[in-house]
């Protein structure tokens, strides 16, 4: 009588447990029926106003200490004999990291959602935004020194964005060298943006000073500025950005002089011409009755170059005049390219 009376119970209790181990499907919250293609459903409520609101409450995950994104810890120690078969069957394990850190996202491991790949923590949310700056599409200016051919000097612009959202700096390098003017380009300090420039997008612009040509025999002057542009987020993590600003007084002087016009008065016979500039020049010829038999170089091809740091090319144009009647003229121009 004994047997039977301790039988019946533990039998009865496995009849009862067996039909919820077949149960496919699970509401946690609420006695309401799962989603048909949920597993586990949680929900408190199915009556919620909007019918798409199940709950008014999350799913806490558990919260561990990540310290290395290569191992499964703090799961495993590392040294178990089955830890490489653990590291894959544990494939879609997910955490919540907690790193301690007083400014968590700046954690060697940052606080967050992380799920195990088989070989590798990954985190499962979208990073901070890179730190970064963009300005525009040059990084080169060259801007008018108010004396040449170019005119007056008028204002530049360029777009400027970064982030994170913060103060955006920047400082200004003179850049020196042999034939550059000291200092670098000067602005007076109305005629460009200050710093730090404080929200993004924002427009940098600037007008640089007319430069001092000290001696007019020889007005080949440039400075060059380098402005470096730093965004600093939170994190201490830097992105710099830079363009350079060159200002060059070009000018070119035809048979030792600058004048845009000029006269010779020559028999027939060869003519040499001394040119000297920092700029790259071309000519014209206009030649009505065909008095000049031949140039060297060539009228049409590009001499000279383009010298943005102080120095200018010597080189000579000549020219061979053919006998002829008085007063036929020809004319040569010599312009920038």
């Amino acid at each position: 009588m004994k047997i039977k009376n301790f039988t019946l119970p533990i039998l009865c209790t496995m009849l009862f447990l067996i039909p919820a181990t077949l149960v496919g499907q699970v509401t946690i919250g609420s006695g309401t029926a799962p989603r048909k293609g949920a597993l586990l459903d949680l929900k408190d409520s199915d009556s919620h106003a909007n019918p798409q609101v199940t709950a008014n409450k999350g799913f806490a995950m558990p919260r561990v200490k990540l310290t290395d994104m290569d191992n499964l810890y703090p799961m495993f120690t590392g040294d178990e004999s089955d830890y490489a078969t653990q590291k894959m069957s544990h494939v879609g394990l997910i955490v919540y990291n907690i790193s301690g850190e007083s400014i968590p996202r700046c954690a060697p491991i940052p606080d967050g959602l992380y799920s195990w790949d088989g070989e590798k923590w990954r985190s499962i949310w979208s990073p901070d935004e890179p730190v970064s700056i963009a300005l525009g599409t040059k990084r080169y200016y060259d801007l008018p020194s108010g004396h040449d051919a170019r005119g007056a000097i008028n204002m530049q612009s360029f777009d400027v964005t970064w982030s994170p959202a913060g103060l955006l700096t920047y400082t200004e390098k003179a850049i020196t060298g042999a034939s550059l003017q000291e200092g670098g380009v000067l602005f007076s300090n109305v005629n460009r943006t200050a710093s730090p420039l404080k929200a993004s997008p924002a427009i940098f612009s600037m007008i640089p000073d007319a430069m001092t040509i000290s001696n007019p025999d020889s007005p080949w002057q440039s400075r060059e500025t380098a402005l470096t542009f730093t965004i600093k987020d939170e994190c201490g993590e830097t992105a710099t950005e830079t363009i350079t600003l060159n200002q060059t007084n070009y000018a070119l002087k035809v048979n030792n002089q600058f004048s845009s016009s000029q006269s010779i008065y020559t028999t027939a016979g060869n003519v040499k011409l001394p040119v000297e500039g920092n700029v790259a020049w071309t000519t014209v010829k206009t030649d009505p009755s065909n008095i000049l038999s031949s140039t060297s170089p060539t009228v049409g091809s590009t001499q000279g170059s383009d010298r943005k740091d102080g120095t200018t090319v010597n080189s000579n144009f000549q020219y061979t005049v053919a006998a002829g009647n008085k007063y036929q003229t020809a004319d040569i121009t010599f312009k920038d390219t």
